[in-house]
């Protein structure tokens, strides 16, 4: 997500700017393609939209009357309106499928302890998938992450990086605010919404992933940040030296202090290898979940290609081509009663994830009747991983 939606924005920008048919286009296309990156990533077609008023904005009426003719031109304009239809019907299914997860997708919150990350109240068990609750709970832990609290527990982020964005944001308050106004309205919104997630902390198993939505505006922050620190360089050098003709038109301080911030950020990456250059077999989630993996890709041609497939990672199961479901929908009896008129042969994937502490999959086998197709077992940690047929569906209906 953190490349795509940087792209979409270099095209906002630059329609922002022209207001023309091609810019439109690739405005369209890349922010459609940015909504599939993520269920969420949908919230970042709203930040556009309004994004795009926050940075044309130049007075009221100017904007209006400017806008106005940009959308008669537009409606007469059948290239412009066969752009509109196809971005429409391009984002569709993903509209579809975030408001039904959003309605029925549990994400499996149900008996999940969240830890307050803020040490100051005990863990609670989630009553929701988002709520003001997760929010207060998760806090701390999503705000320490930009100060790089938890480098110890492979969660990464330099501090260089978050004091050049606050440098950044703060210099922007005096030229820039339209700008800063859109990057924190984007960082904000998906800052509240993982905060709210019962899931979303960043020490939440490997949740951190989901910084990497907050990760661009913090970049082009920081961006502003080192012009400023440049240009700050070279303002103080040339009042110190004013009366030295030799460096009336010198730009030593902005080559120097552009040196600098290079230098402190090859340091600030250098100094992450350690962590990020682990062998990934090394950590402690890998092998076993690399094993399951492996195990998925080679080992699912024993599922009949006609059944569907109940799993933690159903994406798993769409790379060899067979059906596969959410593991949560499996407590939906609506869902659960429709996907059992559909497909007459139902699986459940034992997994990975069915061995973390807050899974149902134990819960299964007694009440559904699960019958194995094809088990493995990885020996390092006696997990064994299977497909099973489900024998027994009214058990849920």
């Amino acid at each position: 997500m953190l490349t795509y939606s940087a792209i979409a924005l270099f095209f906002l920008v630059l329609f922002v700017r022209r207001k023309n048919i091609k810019t439109f286009s690739m405005l369209a296309f890349s922010a459609a393609l940015v909504s599939y990156m993520k269920v969420n990533a949908v919230l970042f077609l709203a930040i556009m939209f309004i994004g795009y008023f926050i940075l044309d904005y130049k007075s009221i009426s100017k904007t209006i009357k400017e806008n106005a003719k940009v959308l008669k031109n537009g409606y007469s304009n059948t290239t412009a309106l066969f752009i509109l239809l196809m971005f429409a019907i391009s984002i569709t299914p993903e509209i579809v499928y975030a408001n039904s997860q959003y309605y029925q997708g549990s994400y499996i919150y149900a008996g999940s302890t969240v830890p307050d990350t803020c040490n100051i109240l005990p863990s609670m068990t989630a009553s929701s998938t988002l709520n003001l609750r997760n929010f207060e709970y998760n806090l701390c832990a999503n705000a320490y992450f930009w100060f790089n609290y938890y480098q110890s527990q492979y969660v990464i982020q330099p501090i260089f990086f978050t004091i050049l964005a606050i440098i950044g944001a703060i210099s922007m308050l005096f030229n820039k605010r339209k700008e800063l106004a859109f990057l924190a309205l984007w960082f904000v919104t998906f800052f509240v919404i993982y905060t709210a997630f019962y899931a979303g902390s960043v020490v939440f198993g490997i949740n951190w992933r989901f910084m990497l939505s907050l990760i661009a505006p913090v970049c082009i922050a920081g961006g502003y940040g080192c012009a400023s620190l440049i240009t700050l360089a070279n303002s103080i050098f040339k009042k110190l030296t004013k009366k030295i003709k030799q460096l009336k038109n010198s730009n030593l301080a902005a080559s120097a202090a552009t040196f600098v911030i290079l230098l402190l950020i090859f340091y600030s990456t250098y100094a992450t290898i350690p962590f990020v250059g682990v062998n990934p077999a090394n950590l402690p989630q890998a092998g076993d979940a690399r094993y399951y993996e492996n195990f998925v890709l080679n080992q699912s041609s024993a599922i009949p290609s006609n059944c569907i497939v109940y799993s933690y990672d159903p994406t798993l199961f769409f790379l060899v081509n067979r059906s596969a479901l959410q593991m949560s929908y499996i407590q939906n009896k609506t869902v659960f009663a429709n996907v059992s008129k559909q497909y007459s042969c139902q699986v459940v994937d034992y997994g990975y994830w069915c061995y973390t502490p807050n899974s149902f999959c134990p819960s299964l086998n007694s009440p559904l009747g699960l019958k194995p197709i094809i088990t493995s077992t990885y020996s390092p940690l006696a997990k064994t991983f299977g497909f099973s047929y489900l024998t027994n569906a009214s058990a849920r209906q």
